[in-house]
């Protein structure tokens, strides 16, 4: 079974540290997302990249901002009402199926999600389904040592198993890098 994060910690993912670490918009810009893209994050939790995506893909772009869990939810709704953002959606999926249609999307990030998912191929493949012919999936992870912070390094997939897995399921990684000591990023383009 794979390490979830626990929703209770949720203010964990918004703070003055992360921000420090992983600046939400340098790093959307970094791997590639523009204005007017139709954009998704993939396991958003309180909204910690889509609000700043919802930024950058302007008033003629969209983000559609899915998660499992409702109170996530619920916090990023609030938090895009309080911000005054129109263009983002939050939506209830579950691991595998998103409410969206069928190559819809221009990009897609997954931000520390992929190691919490026991099928990994069938996610990706799910994203594979959503971008758009040439679209850009974006994937941001624990880098795989073992640190006090973060999921147990045994759950962690490493740089050269994503690049690996992404292959299998018909992605040409595209860019790639550190973040910071503890996160690394790849991007790649659907086939």
């Amino acid at each position: 079974m794979a390490h979830i994060f626990d929703e209770k910690m949720m203010k964990k993912l918004d703070s003055p540290e992360r921000r420090k670490e992983m600046p939400p918009l340098e790093t959307l810009k970094r791997m590639g997302l523009r204005e007017g893209d139709i954009a998704a994050d993939i396991g958003c939790g309180i909204g910690f990249f889509s609000l700043s995506a919802a930024q950058i893909v302007g008033p003629s772009g969209r983000v559609y901002a899915f998660d499992i869990s409702e109170a996530m939810l619920e916090e990023l709704t609030s938090r895009a009402k309080k911000e005054g953002i129109l263009n983002l959606e939050a939506l209830l999926s579950t691991q595998y199926e998103f409410p969206v249609k069928a190559e819809a999307v221009d990009f897609c990030l997954i931000s520390n999600v992929l190691h919490e998912v026991d099928e990994r191929k069938r996610l990706l493949e799910a994203i594979n389904h959503m971008l758009r012919p040439g679209g850009k999936l974006a994937i941001i992870e624990w880098k795989k040592l073992k640190m006090e912070q973060g999921p147990p390094p045994e759950v962690r997939i490493s740089q050269d198993e994503l690049e690996s897995l992404l292959g299998d399921c018909g992605f040409a990684v595209s860019g790639k890098g550190d973040i910071s000591e503890k996160f690394y990023w790849v991007s790649a383009i659907k086939g």
